[in-house]
């Protein structure tokens, strides 16, 4: 879990190193929408459903 959360912050950092704040923001939201899509499965599973 905690390698899950360096990897979410290392985008996070990435993007606001390449990109303007206001852009840096709207593409890690899409990151993230991706990425709870990927990983619905995983996010069930911890809420109790899967």
């Amino acid at each position: 879990m905690l390698a899950r959360v360096e990897e979410i912050v290392g985008e996070a950092e990435r993007l606001i190193a390449v990109a303007p704040a206001g852009e840096a923001f709207f593409r890690f939201f899409a990151y993230m929408v991706g990425q709870a899509t990927a990983n619905r499965g995983l996010a069930e599973a911890l809420a109790g459903r899967g």
